[in-house]
Formats: structure tokens, C-alpha cells, sequence
């Protein structure tokens, strides 16, 4: 009887203490995901860029709503970060890692993004990019500033690193199209 009073009481705290880890591996996961969904964002954006740029009317729909989807993906992401508060210490490192990625490719489609300038300015469509990018740029500040307050101090930077240089051809991007 005393065995089995003692695996209730070793079940029942441990069930107890387990609650809170899952719930934070499932919004870890969650913020995770947010990251596969945001690459997959720029990975429509570049490869619609090109269809853009050589039909200007006829790609406006597609490349608007990919925009869109990213812009409120980003903010979906930060939300989620902002939910979990603080990332664990074997989760931070994957958080920053995620973040780094997509800013790498971020970073490289506003490169052809602005490669591309001079066409989409031609077809009258610089007023529109810009308005996007405007919107991208302060949706991914607020999204670095949460994720700086979710990972542990060791991520800090990676998490500079990928701002900076995201920032920088946010900056330029928006300055080609003004």
C-alpha cells in the first residue's frame, strides 16, 4: 500500500511540474514554426518577383497578397514570441538560429528586390513596393525587439548580426523605392 501511495504522490507531482515545460515546448514550437511560415512567405515572394517584374498588371495580385501574408506573418511571430516571454536555454539558440535564417533570406530577396527597381519603377509600381517594405521594416523591428527579450543573453548576437544587416537592406530597399 505504501508503494502505491508513494508512485500517486510521485505521478501526481510529476505530472504537475510537467505542465508548464510542455506548455512552453508548444509555444516554442509554435514561434518556431512561425519562422518555417515566414520563409515560406519569401520563398513565394522571390519566386513571384520575377513574374512581377515582367507583368507588372498581371503579377499585382500574387506579389500583393504574398506581401500581405508576410507582413502579417511577421506580425503573427512576434505575437507568438511576446507569448512565450522568455525561451529556455536549449530553446533560445534554435529561436536565434530560425531568426538568422529568415533574415538571410529576407535579406536576399530584398537584394533582387532592389535589382529590380528600375523596372517596377518604369511600370508605375514603386509606390506600392514601398508601401510594403515600409510596413516589413517596422513589423521586423518590433519583431527582433521581442525576440532581444525572449532569448538568453549567449543569442544576443546572432540576433544584432541578422538586424543589422536586415535593417541596412530594409533602409536601402526603401530608399531605392522613394
Amino acid at each position: 500500500m505504501q508503494i502505491f501511495t508513494t508512485l500517486l504522490l510521485l505521478l501526481s507531482s510529476t505530472l504537475v511540474v510537467s505542465t508548464p515545460i510542455a506548455k512552453r515546448e508548444y509555444n516554442t514550437a509554435k514561434v518556431l514554426g512561425d519562422f518555417v511560415m515566414l520563409t515560406r512567405n519569401v520563398d513565394h515572394l522571390t519566386t513571384n518577383l520575377a513574374s512581377f517584374v515582367a507583368s507588372p498588371s498581371v503579377g499585382f495580385s500574387t506579389f500583393s497578397q504574398h506581401f500581405t501574408d508576410f507582413n502579417e506573418h511577421i506580425s503573427v511571430t512576434t505575437a507568438d514570441t511576446i507569448v512565450v516571454g522568455s525561451f529556455n536555454t536549449t530553446d533560445s539558440p534554435s529561436v536565434a538560429k530560425a531568426a538568422a535564417a529568415w533574415g538571410s533570406d529576407t535579406l536576399n530577396f530584398l537584394i533582387k528586390l532592389m535589382s529590380d527597381e528600375a523596372a517596377l519603377t518604369a511600370a508605375g509600381q514603386h509606390a506600392l513596393v514601398a508601401g510594403f517594405l515600409d510596413t516589413a521594416n517596422e513589423a521586423t523591428l518590433g519583431l527582433f525587439n521581442a525576440l532581444e527579450e525572449a532569448v538568453n543573453e549567449e543569442e544576443f548576437v546572432t540576433l544584432d548580426v541578422a538586424w543589422e544587416e536586415l535593417n541596412a537592406a530594409f533602409m536601402n530597399a526603401i530608399s531605392d523605392y522613394s
